[in-house]
């Protein structure tokens, strides 16, 4: 009688991989070197899935692997050339580069700056990938992260890539991007860069009402960082605005010059982006549920933005204290009620601290 075995997606993997040994997987490192495009596509892509676990990431690294790939991507990576190739490369690289022992490994191999050569593509599976991939790179590498996030040209894309494509993927991957960059450089000296940019703040703004509750964190933990630094500078007073609603937005796309990038111009770029309408949107439908990281989070949030009078205006014109007002009946995060409260009486006009 015949015996039918059944293994697991993950343990077929292993076994067809047997630590580097396996024939299929020698197979495909074999099609690598290739003349035909598509056998060379075909095993990076099969080699991309035997990359399902750290240790067999760990190792293809070790291996060399991940040298030949940049090698090829390096020889792929500009505009008009085989787009299969690119995909395969950097589904790939994606993978490798998710083990924290590997990034390092690979930026010594130069991944950074073949990565950015292909910054002009304007295939949008591969900037997807492209993004994906600069992402895991830059996570805990403070040195790469503050080089990316220093180059102007760089956030520029970033912000074009989430509101000039299609592709689902790259609007929501490049706000991801944009915040990693932030939270990974742990350094302000980019701050002025990145307001700089035309839509950067929207970006972030609204990545707040994502649907997804990572998402909403990382787009509150990004908004915090630079808004700590740009309002706790002024000793906790209020700071007033000098651009009404509508003309915030003009003028501050008409303005390059760092000088004028200050509290004030955080301020206007947050009202333009309409914070308020974002903050009320996921305290509204989430109030119920929401993670008490997220809530403490957005509590801190709110308690720097207060200290802007613009920004208060602008969140009483939405009406945040009734928002804020069922998010305090969340019993699960009780403990952030007296915060709360603070901020319901800041957004109800009466000042924590003495206006100047």
């Amino acid at each position: 009688m015949a015996k039918i075995v059944w293994i697991s997606p993950n343990d077929a993997m292993k076994y067809l991989y047997d630590n580097g040994n396996g024939k299929v997987y020698r197979q495909m490192m074999s099609w690598i070197d290739s003349k035909d495009s598509d056998l060379v596509s075909t095993g990076i892509l099969a080699i991309g899935n035997f990359a399902r676990n750290d240790m067999h990431c760990i190792y293809m690294v070790q291996s060399g692997l991940s040298k030949k790939l940049i090698d090829i991507l390096a020889t792929h990576n500009k505009k008009d050339v085989d787009t299969k190739i690119q995909h395969a490369v950097l589904s790939t690289l994606r993978h490798l580069s998710i083990p924290a022992q590997n990034k390092s490994k690979l930026i010594e191999e130069n991944i950074v700056e073949v990565l950015y050569g292909m910054i002009n593509n304007d295939y949008y599976p591969v900037i997807f990938k492209l993004m994906g991939t600069f992402r895991m790179l830059v996570d805990g590498q403070e040195a790469s992260a503050r080089a990316l996030i220093n180059k102007k040209e760089f956030i520029e894309k970033i912000i074009y890539w989430c509101y000039n494509s299609d592709h689902l993927g790259v609007r929501a991957e490049a706000p991801r991007l944009l915040v990693w960059l932030i939270k990974n450089s742990r350094s302000s000296e980019a701050y002025p860069i990145i307001l700089s940019v035309s839509d950067s703040m929207k970006c972030l703004v609204d990545m707040i009402s994502s649907l997804h509750t990572v998402m909403q964190n990382e787009a509150i933990i990004a908004i915090t960082l630079i808004s700590s630094y740009y309002f706790c500078s002024n000793d906790n007073k209020k700071m007033s605005t000098t651009m009404s609603e509508p003309d915030a937005t003009s003028q501050l796309n008409n303005s390059n010059s760092k000088s004028h990038i200050n509290s004030e111009y955080l301020a206007d770029l947050l009202i333009a982006a309409d914070i308020a309408k974002n903050v009320e949107f996921i305290i509204k439908k989430y109030h119920e549920k929401i993670a008490f990281e997220t809530a403490s989070n957005l509590v801190k949030l709110l308690s720097l933005l207060s200290n802007s009078i613009g920004i208060i205006e602008h969140f009483k014109n939405c009406k945040i204290n009734d928002a804020l007002t069922l998010l305090e009946k969340n019993k699960k995060i009780k403990e952030l009620s007296s915060d709360i409260s603070v901020l319901k009486t800041s957004f109800d006009g009466e000042s924590k601290n003495e206006e100047v």
